[in-house]
C-alpha cells in the first residue's frame, strides 16, 4: 500500500519538520552506510524532511539541494551541472514521488537522468507519498510503477539503501 502523509508523519513524530533553523544548520553526513541523492519538488519541503529522516535513521547519508551552498540562487545551467554531478556522485537516487514532484517538469528531468545513471545498477527508486487514499483513484505514480523500484513499506526502505 502506497504511505499516506498521515502515516508518514506516524513513522516520522521525532523529525524536525518544521524549524527554519534546522533547515539552515543541517548537514550532510559522510562515512554512512550509502548515500542518497533524494529528489524533491521544493514547496513540498515537510514530506521531504520525513523522508530524510527515516533514511538518516537508517545511517543513510543523504544529498539534497536546497542544502548544498554551491547551488546558484536562481536556476540556471550551472545548477543542472551541480545536479547531474551529485547524482553521478552519490549511491543511489530516490524520487519523493508526490504528484506534486511526479507533475514537476524538473523533477521529472532529475528522474530521467537518474535513470540514465543508476538504473542499470538497480540504484533508483521512487519513494511515493499520497495526500490520502481515495478508493478508485490512484497516484500520478502509475505511470511509472512498471519501470522503477517502489518503496511502499518499511522493509523495502532497508532493503532498498
Amino acid at each position: 500500500m502506497i504511505l499516506t502523509e498521515n502515516k508518514l508523519k506516524e513513522l516520522t513524530l521525532a523529525a524536525d519538520v518544521l524549524s527554519k533553523a534546522h533547515r539552515q544548520t543541517r548537514f550532510f553526513s559522510t562515512g554512512q552506510q550509502a548515500s542518497v541523492f533524494l529528489s524533491h519538488k521544493h514547496d513540498e519541503i515537510s514530506q521531504l524532511k520525513r523522508v530524510a529522516y527515516i533514511l538518516e535513521e537508517l545511517h543513510a547519508s543523504i544529498y539534497v539541494d536546497w542544502l548544498d551552498n554551491s547551488m546558484p540562487q536562481k536556476t540556471s545551467g550551472t545548477t543542472a551541472a551541480i545536479i547531474k554531478q551529485q547524482i553521478q556522485k552519490y549511491d543511489k537516487f530516490i524520487l519523493v514521488a508526490t504528484n506534486g514532484a511526479i507533475d514537476s517538469k524538473w523533477c521529472n528531468w532529475e528522474l530521467g537522468y537518474g535513470d540514465a545513471q543508476k538504473f542499470d545498477l538497480g540504484k533508483i527508486a521512487l519513494f511515493p507519498i499520497a495526500q490520502k487514499i481515495i478508493t478508485g483513484k490512484v497516484l500520478n505514480i502509475c505511470k511509472y510503477i512498471q519501470l522503477f523500484n517502489i518503496i511502499l513499506e518499511q522493509k523495502d526502505i532497508q532493503t532498498g539503501i
